[in-house]
């Protein structure tokens, strides 16, 4: 979670953007760092606390400070300081594919025959299906937000897999869910659907707060951009096929605006054909009807 808001931070100063938000978030870092639960949370406060305090403390400066623009130094000694945190971070903490439960929550680990519904499972007019424990295994998604996929088994001896997502507010995915489940309703009483048994498959979106929450997980599936990827690699083509033609177009795609990279982007969707979804799809159906 450091690395992201390091990041975050450093790519809003260098744009000349305002960083309120980020030390926001940076603050509800600060409390768990200062209150450490686990040993390589106590490893981590040993390690790098005493900097992360001391860049802290510089960037409340500039913050208290009646004129910033004379305390832009302030600032920038600060995320220099953020800076060499976070390379100190990536080289010490290499990627984890895998964790284990017992390290990083203690008390989910020691959670057993809860009266708490497994997550998205409610239903008044069943039975109660409850988190009997959470198994030990953590697996990491290496995606933007690196969600975190755990599995709870429930009181009815099924194991029910989620990802839990941080950074991220999935209220609104929560409601689409919602939304589905209102059309289900409406194909169901319609004869034609319901004789055609169509519907929308929903999965469960619980938001925990503002920015994480649980999403019902399943085997055996792949992601749109998956999919895209295996599509060009069995054509040759390169996989940021867009990103090569934008950079043709504008070599210096990094220090552009917003605007003009919306123009560069436009340029790399008029020179490529677009059909990469159409015609993975196409090539994964048994046959011309599905």
């Amino acid at each position: 979670m450091w690395m992201k808001s390091i990041d975050s931070l450093a790519a809003k100063y260098s744009g000349g953007h305002d960083i309120s938000e980020i030390v926001r978030e940076l603050q509800s870092h600060y409390k768990r760092l200062y209150n450490p639960e686990t040993l390589p949370e106590y490893r981590f406060v040993q390690e790098f606390g005493k900097d992360l305090s001391i860049a802290y403390e510089s960037l409340l400066q500039f913050y208290k400070a009646r004129n910033r623009t004379h305390s832009l130094a302030l600032l920038k000694q600060a995320i220099d300081m953020y800076w060499g945190i976070h390379y100190r971070i990536k080289s010490q903490y290499p990627f984890r594919k895998h964790l284990i439960l017992e390290g990083i929550s203690p008390i989910l680990h020691q959670c057993r025959d809860m009266s708490v519904a497994v997550p998205g499972s409610y239903n008044p007019d069943s039975n109660l299906t409850t988190i009997q424990l959470f198994k030990p295994d953590i697996e990491v998604h290496r995606t933007a937000q690196l969600p975190r996929q755990m599995c709870i088994q429930g009181s009815d001896g099924n194991e029910y897999t989620f990802l839990l997502k941080g950074l991220d507010d999935l209220r609104l995915d929560e409601r689409v869910m919602q939304l589905f489940g209102l059309i289900n309703s409406l194909l169901s009483k319609d004869s034609e659907t319901a004789r055609r048994s169509l519907a929308i498959e929903r999965f469960p979106v619980v938001p925990l707060s503002s920015n994480s929450g649980l999403i019902g997980f399943y085997s055996n599936t792949n992601s749109l951009n998956q999919i895209v990827i295996e599509n060009r690699k069995a054509v040759n083509q390169p996989n940021r096929l867009e990103l090569n033609f934008a950079c043709q177009f504008t070599p210096n795609w990094t220090t552009l605006t917003t605007m003009q990279k919306v123009e560069s982007f436009e340029y790399a969707l008029s020179n490529t054909p677009g059909n990469d979804l159409h015609r993975a799809m196409w090539y994964k159906s048994p046959n011309a009807e599905v």
